[in-house]
């Protein structure tokens, strides 16, 4: 017993269901990107903060 519901359309698409298409993708592609970027700069955030933590003494000590 198969729930699923079937909403492309049978044969061929027209202009405007390809445009469609076409958009979902690139918002699709775009939305990955964005979210590589965004895990990136967390990441680098993370690691300068853990560097700092690491380091903290040694900073403390070249501005005394």
């Amino acid at each position: 017993m198969q729930h699923e519901i079937d909403v492309l359309p049978k044969g061929p698409l027209s202009e405007e269901e390809t445009q469609a298409l076409r958009a979902i993708l690139r918002d699709y592609r775009n939305i990955r990107w964005l979210r590589r970027l965004t895990f990136k700069i967390l990441l680098a955030i993370g690691a300068t903060g853990t560097a700092i933590a690491a380091l903290k003494d040694h900073i403390v000590q070249l501005f005394r």
